[in-house]
């Protein structure tokens, strides 16, 4: 799976991500809307029955004091109505109790005594037939149902008629007793304006609707008989789940506006900083061309600095090779050039001998010539030593273990060479110093490399204190314990006498499984 497509994978997951995470955000602020919304309608149904009661409280209790009442008992046995009485006891109580009629009743259900506060309500054209209210109050005692009138709905109380001695009410009915109140249009404002909300009457079978934040209360009012008349609807807007709605709705679209923007300038970055550049990269260690790095060597960034390490990498392999070529030409001109010289001073001094008995003189030419090829052998075989020694002549021991090392990664490309080498250090090493301490590191990493089975080595040069250096090779390796013999091979032994020639010490670490360091510390030049 190529960078590229893991890149796309992963935007798809985040897309993913942030459409679970809407769905998720949107699941619970619909919970929290649904628990609110509950616990409003519990506060407003409370409110309702608390407001409903209250506003009956004057008529039911109109109700409740008159048919408990000895005067009226007296009252409802006369054999005619006195009128005198009721207009003095009953008819002046309508208003006082916010009561809009009344009727008395005999015990056998015929009406006795009607009043009314307003002509509009009708005494009895509303009300049930007067046997089967006579034969329902005596059975509960009181009654509470709904009448529709010409003047509008109209809610009635009833009781029986006793003596006030009678709180219970367990004595025969002496009569009965029935009182009503409108719900007007002005009752209907009372409640609206008490709840703080829209208050209507409608029919049993109207449909409720359905509306997004608001609280639809309902209450079924019931005719005597027990079918429901008519229903009261209370519909409360509230501010509260609005505005609730209205910051779940923001949060939403915060979150997927910021998530969305998020993406696409993540994948932007990425694909600007992080994809194009390694296509650059890639392109090049494919083709070995440095041309598409030219614009990331200038960038200050880990991908700039890999940009110049292949490009550096890209030269030193170039040098490398010049190098490997140099030598295999050195190897051609040693064969071809001073051994076939070689050759053929043997034979001229093996031609000698005889000349000295029989010519003199021209075995003494053949000497001061054989001598003068000897003399251009020794010339030819110090120019080929020369170049076979750059280390030691040039005095770059940084270059030299840098080369060293790119040699050492071509033959094990598997293990991960990482060389830290102090320049200003390096560079106040002597010759000497250089040479030797190039071989110490030429045999450390040489054993590393073939019996460490590590995954990493590291060589560094860093200075101990102001008058030593300090030389690490360390690997990642299998280890070893320095304890045990060691059979055959001397490159340790070779290592310790060559730090000592440079008048310092070598200290070896190594356990198994824990890999090796070798530590060179060595005395600088004042």
């Amino acid at each position: 799976m190529t960078l590229r497509t893991r890149f796309n994978l992963l935007l798809v997951l985040l897309c993913v991500g942030l459409a679970a995470s809407l769905l998720v955000l949107r699941y619970y602020e619909k919970r929290e809307t649904n628990l609110i919304l509950q616990d409003l309608s519990g506060q407003r149904s409370r409110m309702l029955d608390r407001l409903i009661e209250l506003s009956g409280r004057s008529l039911e209790t109109f109700t409740r004091d008159y048919s408990l009442w000895t005067e009226m008992v007296d009252f409802v046995a006369r054999p005619a109505v006195d009128r005198a009485w009721a207009a003095v006891n009953i008819d002046p109580s309508l208003a006082t109790f916010n009561a809009h009629a009344a009727w008395v009743f005999k015990p056998d259900g015929t009406l006795f005594y009607a009043t009314a506060a307003d002509a509009a309500v009708p005494p009895t054209s509303a009300l049930p037939p007067g046997p089967a209210l006579a034969e329902q109050l005596r059975r509960d005692k009181a009654c509470h149902f709904f009448i529709v009138t010409p003047a509008g709905l109209a809610e009635v109380r009833g009781a029986v008629i006793v003596p006030s001695e009678d709180t219970q009410r367990v004595s025969a009915p002496r009569g009965f007793l029935l009182t009503a109140a409108l719900w007007d249009s002005a009752h209907l404002d009372r409640l609206a304006g008490l709840s703080q909300a829209q208050v209507e009457i409608s029919a049993a079978d109207a449909g409720h609707p359905a509306e997004r934040n608001t609280i639809h209360l309902y209450r079924d009012l019931p005719s005597w008989d027990g079918r429901v008349l008519r229903e009261l609807h209370v519909r409360y807007a509230s501010t509260t789940l609005e505005f609730i709605a209205d910051t779940d709705t923001w949060e939403s679209a915060i979150l997927f506006t910021f998530g969305t923007i998020a993406i696409l300038l993540g994948a932007g970055f990425t694909r600007r900083w992080v994809l194009a550049p390694l296509g650059q990269i890639s392109a090049s260690l494919a083709t070995g061309d440095t041309g598409p790095l030219e614009s990331l060597r200038a960038e200050r960034s880990e991908l700039g600095r890999v940009a110049e390490l292949v490009r550096t990498s890209f030269e030193d392999r170039a040098k490398l090779r010049h190098t490997l070529d140099e030598r295999a030409q050195l190897s051609r001109d040693l064969h071809d050039g001073l051994i076939q010289t070689l050759y053929a001073i043997g034979m001229n001094l093996a031609s000698i001998g005889p000349l000295l008995r029989q010519q003199p003189e021209q075995a003494e030419e053949a000497i001061d010539q054989t001598r003068t090829e000897l003399n251009a052998s020794i010339r030819e075989l110090r120019s080929f030593i020369s170049r076979l020694e750059p280390a030691a002549t040039e005095k770059d021991f940084a270059k030299a273990v840098r080369l060293l090392v790119d040699f050492m990664q071509t033959a094990a490309p598997a293990v991960r060479l990482d060389v830290a080498i102090d320049e200003a250090l390096a560079a106040r090493l002597p010759v000497e110093q250089c040479t030797q301490l190039l071989y110490i590191v030429r045999e450390a990493l040489s054993n590393a490399v073939r019996h460490s089975r590590g995954s990493r080595i590291a060589v560094s040069l860093r200075p101990a204190d102001q008058a030593a250096a300090l030389l690490t090779v360390q690997d990642n390796g299998r280890g070893f314990d320095p304890s045990e013999p060691r059979l055959g091979g001397h490159g340790l032994d070779n290592m310790a006498e060559r730090a000592l020639q440079l008048g310092g010490e070598l200290e070896l670490k190594s356990q198994p499984g824990r890999g090796t360091l070798v530590t060179v510390r060595l005395p600088l030049p004042s």
